[in-house]
């Protein structure tokens, strides 16, 4: 969980059988009066891990996690950043 410049807060985690495959990594941004503002999955065909947020001083927010879905292996690691305005991915990194 991390809060950022205008008291939003992030909080990261996974899901079983909400999304479209096994486990799906899950993120959701509440405002400064704790009201849900809006909610992503990760997914893919298999496991999607989200363990980390963070946000910088723009306020873009990043997400570390882990999937089975994509990469060279068997777990890859990923690095989510989320615009300004966290309504789209803009960037995604292993």
């Amino acid at each position: 969980m991390t809060i950022d410049s205008t008291d939003n807060v992030y909080v990261v985690g996974l899901t079983d059988g909400f999304g479209t495959s096994l486990q799906d990594g899950l993120i959701v941004k509440y405002d400064n009066l704790d009201i849900e503002k809006w909610y992503t999955l990760w997914s893919g065909s298999s496991i999607e891990l989200c363990d980390a947020v963070v946000v910088d001083s723009w306020d873009n927010v990043y997400i570390a996690g882990n999937t089975y879905s994509y990469g060279a292996g068997s777990a890859d690691a990923f690095l989510v950043r989320y615009a300004l305005d966290s309504d789209n991915v803009v960037g995604l990194f292993k």
